[in-house]
């Protein structure tokens, strides 16, 4: 058994992690979480560990800039939001923080949620976003191009007028796009890159910028999956 190093009283606890609790669509073991925290600003990545069914859910402690005042990001007075995309569902809920693992790995231990509440993808085939990329549209190089909004079939790109060589003001239907996005690291890890290759369907120009519609040739799903995952909206209950 995971050494201990802070603990409500256990028999206590899952009593509590028990009573009411919900049916969870749990992802695979290593799925990324978004996370927040309820003594903390700002959200983090973590990955899921394990849990037990209707009691408790073990995911890692991720590396965060502890505020003055704490020593650890998670204590057992913190609530924690967690988020994860699970076949094409967004599932959120919060949860009170059971324990802290600091042998053999940085483990945090919440309890199993009363409550939850769920998102389809596409349901809401849009989220807005401001994502940076470059790649090229047609013949022409792009450096500063913007990812303005994204589904699981494509997106809609603001691309300054500076990119494009002089005269070059509007774009027919069907000019191939090859682009490139980073998603942010997890903490200590690489930024992942993802490919959007496809077609201008639409086109529109603004002051300054060209705004174009693009349908993609694969699903987006893990730039959708992402962005769901921070960027959804989610009433959370004040009862757990």
């Amino acid at each position: 058994m995971m050494a201990e190093t802070e603990s409500r009283p256990a028999t206590a606890a899952l009593r509590e992690a028990g009573a009411g609790n919900v049916a969870i669509p749990m992802p695979a073991v290593g799925t990324r979480l978004g996370l927040e925290s309820a003594l903390m600003s700002g959200r983090l990545w973590s990955t899921l560990v394990g849990y037990l069914e209707g009691q408790l859910i073990i995911i890692e402690t991720p590396e965060a800039d502890i505020p003055v005042g704490m020593k650890a990001p998670f204590s057992t007075e913190d609530m924690l939001t967690l988020r994860f995309v699970n076949d094409g569902i967004v599932v959120g809920f919060r949860a009170p923080v059971l324990r802290r693992l600091h042998s053999p790995a940085q483990l945090t231990v919440v309890a199993w949620p009363k409550k939850i509440q769920t998102h389809g993808l596409r349901e809401h085939p849009r989220i807005s976003c401001h994502l940076p990329c470059q790649g090229s549209i047609g013949e022409h190089a792009v450096q500063r191009a913007m990812v303005r909004d994204l589904s699981l079939s494509g997106c809609q790109l603001r691309v300054p007028y500076e990119d494009f060589p002089p005269g070059q003001r509007e774009f027919s239907p069907g000019t191939p796009v090859d682009l490139e996005v980073e998603i942010p690291a997890e903490s200590g890890g690489e930024r992942v890159r993802q490919r959007i290759a496809g077609k201008i369907v639409a086109f529109d120009g603004q002051e300054g910028y060209a705004m174009i519609r693009i349908r993609s040739e694969e699903p987006l799903e893990v730039l959708l999956e992402f962005l769901s995952t921070f960027t959804t909206r989610m009433v959370f209950p004040t009862d757990i």
